[in-house]
Parts: structure tokens; sequence; C-alpha cells
């Protein structure tokens, strides 16, 4: 009997844990297929309460990333970036706290070309740059 109540204890802080846990990588990847790759609302895909969201492109350490987001935040323990050229990472903001984010796969949207920059949540829309043969779909700005 007590290992039940342990068992159902324990899933209950698993459940408790995880929600609000999504994937938003392929939430981003979704639209951006739903969209016959051609483009992609961050603002849409992420709807958390975030005031800007800043590309980390590949090989960023945690300096480069301080100067990006404005304010430490330890990158290299929290994504692959610093080593892999196969993702870029979204780093969604609120204050100077990064509330979430997204190591996305560059081969669903190439975020890699606006490394180093912030977008507020009405600037967030990205298109597809046309005519670029055997590459990664690269985004840029809709403007």
């Amino acid at each position: 009997m007590p290992h039940t109540n342990l068992h159902r204890s324990v899933l209950i802080l698993i459940l408790v844990a995880c929600t609000g846990c999504r994937d938003y990588s392929a939430e981003i990847s979704d639209q951006f297929n739903a969209s016959g790759r051609e483009s992609i609302d961050l603002k849409k895909a992420v709807p958390s309460q975030w005031e800007k969201v800043c590309v980390i492109g590949p090989y960023m350490d945690n300096a480069a990333t301080e100067k990006t987001l404005g304010f430490k935040w330890p990158v290299e323990s929290h994504s692959a970036i610093g080593h892999s050229d196969g993702i870029s990472l979204l780093v969604f903001v609120r204050g100077n706290s990064a509330i979430e984010h997204v190591e996305h796969p560059r081969n669903e949207g190439d975020f890699a070309n606006l490394s180093g920059q912030c977008f507020s949540p009405s600037e967030a829309k990205f298109k597809r740059v046309k005519d670029l043969p055997d590459s990664w779909p690269e985004l840029v700005q809709a403007k």
C-alpha cells in the first residue's frame, strides 16, 4: 500500500511539472509547414507573455549571448548552440529573464542569419528567402 501512494505522488509531481510544457519547436515547424514552408509568426507559435525574442546563432557563447540579450544568461548550459550548427536558439524574454528558449532545427526554418537580433512580438514575423538552392530555408523578417 505505501508503494501505491508513493507512485501516485510521483505521478502527480510529474504531471504538475509538465503542465504547460510544450514543444514550441514543433509548433514553429507545424506553422512553417502549414504555410507551404513560406512564413512563421512567432507570436502565434509561442503564445506566452514575452516582450522580445532574441536569435542566438550557431557557436554563440555566453558572452555573445549576454550582449544580445542585455543580461547574463548561461546559454552554454541551456543549449547545444555553442557546438552545433544544425540549430538556432530562440530566447523569449520578459524583463531581464529568459522565460522560454527553443532549439529550432535550421532545416525547419533557418533563423541563423538573424543571429544577435531581437524582435518584439509584433515584429516577430518571418518569411522565407526565395531561390536559395540546396540550402536550409533561410528566414528574414517580414515587413
